[in-house]
């Protein structure tokens, strides 16, 4: 472990003993790395509202710890509901970086001059990137998002010390409701798509060509020739946030405007801009509507989106039964799925609004608790469903700030049910029935193939089984661990026997046998590290298993 490392591991141990997480500290082993004053009061009770003691840590932290929260906010998939509530809450809020440092970014990856002028002030920063304006030679004014120059290896130093720490707390899973390696694994692969512009700009010209055909959504246009993976170039799309606009304005016309919009783009298009918040939304003349920010884009199948359209129906009518065969439509359900519990949880879900508060059950927000209960059973969403249900979330409350009296199921209804229509015309069945048969085809012509490859395999004796059980995964640990506590046992055994057999040989100091007493001491020393380890055994604490 590198010595920045260790600062950030220390950091990290600070905030948890701040936000009164000390049992957490010390359930980790990790209270070596705090001041003997804080070592000496950190408590072992486990504080309640663990969410927002979570929140306040990444926000101590910043950064790349902000980001992570920003990630798990829309992915229920992941952490359970509480979690993503409080992290919404989250803000990446950074000091703006000297241009100097921008400009150098700047010369490394365009060398040319390529911009008439460029605005030394941001328009705004985050822990990724600066965005500036400026003009380009032929007079196009645009936006460039820059790549802050340290961004690559902080967040590389931090995705290490956060997988060192989900390897710790990996064995408390079950208890806080989700798995730490895997929220790791996934925020690498989001990080690896965040420091890539390409990949930004490819969602842009995606989302651009889902809204073509809208005569109210304007989207920017990435400029290809200025981008590179550290340099983002786009149009300057100049308009009225409505973040700023609300502050005294409401206006029942816009927010049918956007929902008629972003509800047809949602559940008809593969490509969806899914963080659509004020701060995101821009007002243009003559009624039109510009969108920014494309971190957040999420992708589906046709047949993902089939079934999200008909999982959003079932949610409008609170027909159970068709919910819950929809999330074995869309999930890969597991050995630990039943069917029977999942659909009593799907039940309580959808039949909340009857008791409690209706606001908290909308069909959007209905949509997204199912992302936790499909997890929590084993039926995984796919991440392009999830974010839909994200979308849709977020969506309905920019209009409910426009108008407090829009009501989501009234303009959902009518575009479902002109959609399924849609799909069971002979056009659309057939069209199904092609692509169905197709597939089919392709499977069918490749199982020869596939079974002469099989018993070449056989014939050669080449066969490889691949358990993906623990238990399996733990063997050889296991075996190595009983091999070197019997070792210790013999070797012990051994010392106890020569320091009998030698109690009357000399030398003999103050009345006692030198090599009986080296014996006794070093089978001592040997017994009591054998007998804490035979104790430990199955110890959640202490068990690598867990």
């Amino acid at each position: 472990m590198s010595l920045s490392d260790a600062r950030r591991i220390k950091n990290i141990v600070r905030a948890l003993a701040k936000n009164e997480l000390g049992w957490l500290v010390l359930e980790l082993g990790m209270q070596w790395y705090l001041p003997i004053t804080k070592r000496l009061f950190l408590s072992q009770k486990k504080q309640v509202h663990l969410a927002l003691r979570i929140r306040n840590v990444l926000e101590d932290l910043g950064g790349a710890y902000v980001k992570l929260g920003q990630l798990l906010s829309v992915r229920p998939d992941l952490i359970p509901h509480e979690y993503c509530e409080e992290f919404r809450k989250l803000q990446d809020n950074n000091p703006p970086l000297p241009y100097a440092r921008i400009h150098q970014v700047l010369k490394e990856e365009l060398p040319q001059a390529h911009f008439q002028w460029i605005s030394k002030k941001p328009l705004g920063t985050a822990s990724i990137a600066q965005v500036h304006q400026a003009r380009l030679l032929d007079g196009t004014d645009v936006v460039i998002k820059v790549q802050l120059p340290e961004a690559p290896d902080a967040f590389n130093a931090d995705l290490h010390v956060m997988r060192f720490f989900a390897h710790k707390l990996n064995r408390r899973g079950g208890e806080l409701g989700f798995s730490p390696v895997d929220i790791v694994d996934e925020f690498e692969r989001y990080t690896a798509e965040e420091l890539n512009f390409v990949t930004e700009a490819q969602n842009i010209d995606a989302v651009r060509q889902a809204f073509s055909h809208s005569r109210t959504v304007i989207l920017p246009k990435v400029h290809w020739q200025y981008t590179t993976q550290r340099v983002l170039t786009m149009d300057y799309i100049s308009g009225i946030k409505l973040s700023h606009f609300l502050v005294k304005h409401t206006s029942p016309i816009l927010s049918h405007r956007l929902a008629d919009a972003a509800l047809m783009n949602m559940l008809t298009e593969g490509t969806f801009h899914a963080d659509l918040h004020p701060g995101n939304i821009l007002l243009l003349p003559r009624g039109k509507i510009g969108l920014l920010d494309f971190g957040i884009v999420g992708h589906l199948t046709t047949e993902q989106r089939e079934h999200g359209i008909l999982l959003y129906k079932a949610i409008l009518d609170k027909d159970v039964t068709m919910v819950v065969e929809q999330l074995y439509g869309l999930g890969t359900s597991t050995e630990r799925t039943q069917k029977e519990h999942l659909t009593t949880d799907v039940a309580k879900v959808l039949h909340a609004s009857n008791n409690g508060n209706i606001e908290e059950f909308r069909p959007t927000h209905i949509f997204q608790q199912l992302s936790s209960v499909s997890r929590n059973h084993g039926v995984p969403m796919p991440i392009g469903l999830v974010l839909l249900g994200k979308a849709l979330v977020t969506l309905e409350g920019t209009c409910r700030q426009l108008d407090p009296n829009f009501d989501v199921i009234q303009y959902s209804r009518p575009l479902i049910r002109k959609i399924i229509l849609k799909q069971k015309t002979p056009e659309a069945l057939t069209k199904r029935v092609i692509s169905k048969t197709t597939t089919m085809a392709k499977n069918i012509a490749s199982i020869p193939e596939e079974a002469l490859g099989a018993l070449q395999t056989i014939r050669d004796g080449s066969i490889h089984l691949q358990f993906q059980d623990t238990d399996f995964k733990h063997v050889g640990l296991d075996i190595s661990t009983s091999s070197n506590r019997l070792s210790y046992a013999l070797l012990i055994s051994a010392l106890l026997l020569s320091a009998a057999l030698l109690v009357k040989v000399g030398p003999i100091w103050n009345d006692y046998p030198v090599f009986t007493t080296i014996g006794l001491l070093v089978a001592i020393c040997l017994a009591v590290p054998l007998i804490v380890s035979i104790l430990r055994e199955g110890s959640t604490r202490f068990d690598p298993h867990r």
